[in-house]
């Protein structure tokens, strides 16, 4: 099966989407505890003229199983997001952005539900948030940049984010996940980062991708997406076998010796738990 395509001529604004070490689940490792990907967003944002919102979200997971060719949404049972990370801006000049200048809205979709809701908002400046598994799990989330006057430049860090990947239901196995990113700029309340339908350039891309989008959102979206894969990490079986020193027995008129033997079965990834 093809992969997904996204191509876009414009250079006005643009998102890409990129991934820590980590590009390889262990299904065991779903099955029992877990196991954590970060992410980074990248965005950038010409200002020209008009004071513009900004919107850099992270609102999509699908999936596909190894033997399949059926692409789903990844439930939302089986992942959430346990941190979320606004950086520090940069202007186009590449000047630091001073903080307390923007005010910037955190909406979230939680798990089982259609819609994001208002999380919190502040003043731009470096921030973390953080999430455990007894919250309500955090399955989607966006930023909004309200009335920028400048630039998002390339300077500016990137906008981090841990998923944590989990097998609750049993429905994961051998294949591949994908986590999608986009961008949208208003002015004035108009969408200003349009994209024709050849944006999604592939086949993949256009049956379910600009589908999604226009379902959703109403009109196409400019995206990046990264992906992981799923599969059974090899078992070790290892076994340790050490003998004594030997020592001499007059009564019985033998040496005598004693042996110990320990068995392993590890799993051979060097992927860590979260």
């Amino acid at each position: 099966m093809s992969e997904f395509k996204f191509s876009y001529s414009g250079k006005l604004y643009g998102i890409s989407k990129y991934i820590s070490y980590n590009t390889h689940l262990s299904l065991s490792k779903l099955n029992y505890k877990g196991e954590k990907v970060q992410f980074y967003l990248k965005p950038y944002a010409t200002y020209t003229g008009s004071p513009m919102d900004v919107i850099i979200s992270d609102d999509l997971l699908l999936y596909l199983g190894k033997n399949s060719n059926n692409i789903v949404k990844l439930p939302d049972d089986d992942y959430y997001f346990s941190y979320i990370m606004f950086p520090n801006l940069y202007n186009g000049n590449n000047n630091r952005i001073d903080d307390n200048k923007y005010k910037v809205e955190l909406y979230v979709r939680y798990a089982g539900e259609e819609n994001f809701v208002k999380y919190t908002e502040f003043m731009n400046c470096h921030k973390e948030f953080f999430f455990t598994s007894t919250d309500k799990h955090i399955v989607n989330y966006y930023f909004k940049i309200n009335d920028m006057n400048e630039s998002i430049g390339s300077k500016t860090g990137y906008f981090n984010n841990d998923i944590i990947f989990k097998n609750n239901n049993n429905d994961l196995a051998n294949g591949t996940i994908y986590n999608f990113a986009n961008i949208q700029v208003y002015i004035n309340g108009e969408l200003q980062n349009t994209v024709p339908d050849s944006s999604y350039s592939s086949t993949l891309s256009q049956q379910y991708i600009k589908t999604y989008d226009n379902e959703k959102y109403g009109h196409n979206l400019q995206r990046d997406y990264i992906s992981v894969s799923i599969s059974e990490k090899e078992h070790i079986l290892d076994a340790i076998k050490s003998m004594k020193s030997f020592t001499r027995n007059d009564a019985l008129q033998r040496y005598e010796t004693s042996f110990y033997t320990c068995g392993y079965l590890y799993d051979n990834s060097s992927y860590r738990y979260p």
